[in-house]
């Protein structure tokens, strides 16, 4: 697995985190399958990709869950402040 997931109660369901340069969305079955094992609700993930595109500006995205997959049409830079 080359990314974690962790679950949170604030405005994302979860956060999924590459853990290397692996790209997520070629990951979207598995992760999928880990959201429903971990009764994951709907609604948006959060997913750092810092390990993929470090300083660049999409680096951080969110996407909508629907309680068994990831809706790839709703997947958007996230808006993040730091």
């Amino acid at each position: 697995m080359n990314f974690q997931i962790k679950q949170t109660n604030g405005q994302y369901k979860a956060v999924v985190t590459s853990l290397n340069s692996d790209r997520l969305v070629e990951q979207f079955d598995e992760i999928e399958q880990n959201l429903v094992n971990s009764n994951i609700s709907k609604g948006l993930i959060f997913l750092d990709l810092t390990s993929n595109n470090e300083n660049e500006k999409n680096r951080y995205m969110e996407i909508y869950f629907d309680g068994k997959k990831l809706r790839d049409s709703t997947i958007k830079i996230a808006s993040v402040k730091v």
